[in-house]
């Protein structure tokens, strides 16, 4: 289908452009660009330094270098002419923090976004008390009880997995096979919250095509690009623009209907058994049975809300743990003796390892995942908006641009602030030297346990599932996921890198920045899998 505006494509564009810049100057005149911050200059009036960043291969030290340059606090050019306060003081992070989802809200482009991929009435996309009584309903349906009761799903979903490896290996020249584990770890999680969140069986494993695979399958092989961050901005002034059948919202629309059907055809059959006395939905402990259960007794949330937050269950539940599991992977491979000492700690275990041990027993496991997370954030940074003025303390003074030192910042409602996650969690003054580097080490002390006083201390200084009233409610989840995986397969495999150590490590941005062999087209990660003897 294609679209006809009236107008020769040769004209269209720089109109378009001029009219953007009209209302670019209208949105940072309304909010302020915060003249007395420093920041560096701006690479393109069109892009601003936002595809500088997309192109680099570790954005994180990027914002690392403009903190160390322009101070903790800077201002970021976005492109046409708007500006963007990115945050890396401690203290300020702290600050917004701890007034999330009040002072600080989800910015209007997100909500756009959002609305088109799931919905926008959902905990996700809700700030204030409509935020805290959702998250107060839905809480037990990420509670110790339902974790427990999916950890035989996790491993006998990797059994699964495991067992076509297998057949992969045992055709391969010298028993060693080259397994693109990212694909492989994308099923895997699809079928995994599936079968956990909602009693969906995808069949992804198998090779099993469903509407909702193929339809994350293409947000990972579509490339975001310049264009792609113009549409963006376009949408974060004219929300109307978001209904225009663009590739990526065409995509958004496709997750959303699709998501939809089935989550909707679960809880009809759910609300259906439970009219027929039948008791096994509540016994399976499921996400969905557990906020239904909820929601009937209390009636704190509506079905749509139930609806919505399923759906984002399914998105948050592939795409990170995907790309969390395969970053260990690389990483294991880059430091041939981190996953060795993995699998001896591993090799103690007789069978699966249970719950206890997964949260307690097995404390180089726990320092791998933890690492990986803290180095990859599968989310590099989160947005806000201002909703009030605001004054935010620093932990130490920043110049501003007449010279003078200043030890806070007042923040006027309207103002759009960025946390770069990547940044926060190296930092130097709490990680050490070290701090870019994977390094398991760092959590663990010289008598090979946990360091019981400052372990907490080091937790609390990891942003990757946030911090404050929006931290995650599927941390612990997503954490036992992790380790149920890994201790299965570092136990069962040897992993390297197709070119050694050195292979050259590249970013493939989409939905989110994924990891991929540099040569690979796409977000490919194929690996030397070999069994254990």
């Amino acid at each position: 289908m294609s679209f006809n505006f009236g107008l020769p494509s040769i004209l269209l564009y720089p109109v378009s452009i001029a009219f953007l810049y009209l209302l670019a100057r209208l949105y940072t005149r309304k909010t302020g660009d915060l003249p007395y911050l420093r920041g560096p200059t701006s690479p393109s009036y069109l892009f601003g330094a936002l595809k500088h960043l997309l192109e680099s291969p570790d954005a994180g030290a990027i914002y690392q270098k403009w903190s160390d340059d322009y101070g903790s606090i800077f201002k970021m050019p976005t492109g046409m002419g708007t500006t963007q306060i990115v945050i890396c003081d401690s203290k300020a992070i702290s600050h917004i923090l701890e007034r999330d989802t009040t002072v600080y809200v989800r910015p209007r482009g997100f909500l756009t976004m959002l609305e088109g991929l799931i919905g926008k009435v959902g905990l996700i996309g809700s700030d204030g008390e409509n935020h805290r009584r959702q998250r107060q309903a839905l809480s037990p349906a990420y509670g110790t009880a339902v974790i427990k009761n999916t950890m035989n799903t996790f491993f006998e979903l990797t059994v699964k997995l495991m067992s076509s490896w297998d057949s992969l290996i045992e055709e391969a020249p010298n028993q060693q096979a080259l397994i693109d584990v990212q694909d492989w770890m994308n099923r895997l999680s699809l079928d995994t919250m599936g079968i956990s969140g909602f009693s969906h069986e995808f069949s992804s494993l198998e090779g099993t095509k469903s509407a909702v695979s193929e339809t994350m399958n293409m947000f990972n092989e579509t490339k975001t690009t310049g264009l792609s961050l113009v549409a963006y901005l376009i949408q974060t002034y004219i929300p109307i623009f978001a209904r225009i059948p663009t590739r990526w919202n065409k995509l958004t629309w496709d997750f959303n209907n699709a998501s939809r059907s089935i989550v909707e055809s679960v809880l009809m059959k759910f609300k259906k058994d439970s009219k027929e006395g039948q008791e096994q939905w509540k016994s399976r402990k499921t996400a969905i049975s557990v906020m239904m259960e909820s929601a009937s007794s209390k009636g704190r949330v509506s079905e749509e809300e139930i609806v919505i937050q399923l759906k984002g269950l399914l998105l948050a539940g592939y795409d990170p743990t995907a790309m969390s599991i395969t970053w260990t992977l690389i990483e294991l491979c880059r430091h041939v003796r981190f996953q060795d000492k993995l699998r001896e700690e591993l090799a103690h275990v007789p069978g699966q390892p249970s719950w206890d041990q997964l949260q307690t027993s097995l404390p180089y496991l726990d320092a791998v995942v933890h690492e990986v997370l803290r180095l990859h954030p599968p989310l590099a940074e989160m947005t806000r908006s201002v909703s009030q003025d605001d004054l935010v303390p620093l932990s130490r003074g920043i110049i501003q641009a007449n010279g003078r030192t200043m030890d806070q910042v007042l923040l006027p409602g309207g103002t759009l602030i960025m946390i770069p996650i990547h940044t926060y969690n190296s930092t130097e003054s709490i990680w050490g030297s070290d701090a870019w580097e994977f390094n398991p080490g760092r959590w663990i002390t010289a008598s090979g346990s946990e360091k019981s006083e400052d372990i907490a201390l080091l937790k609390r200084h990891v942003l990757t599932f946030g911090s404050g009233p929006r931290v995650c409610l599927g941390k612990t989840f997503a954490i036992i996921q992790l380790k149920a995986v890994l201790s299965s397969i570092i136990k069962a495999y040897t992993f390297e890198l197709p070119n050694g150590p050195q292979t050259q490590i590249g970013q493939h941005v989409s939905f989110l920045p994924r990891p991929k062999i540099a040569s690979e087209d796409g977000a490919k990660v194929p690996l030397l899998v070999r069994r254990v003897t």
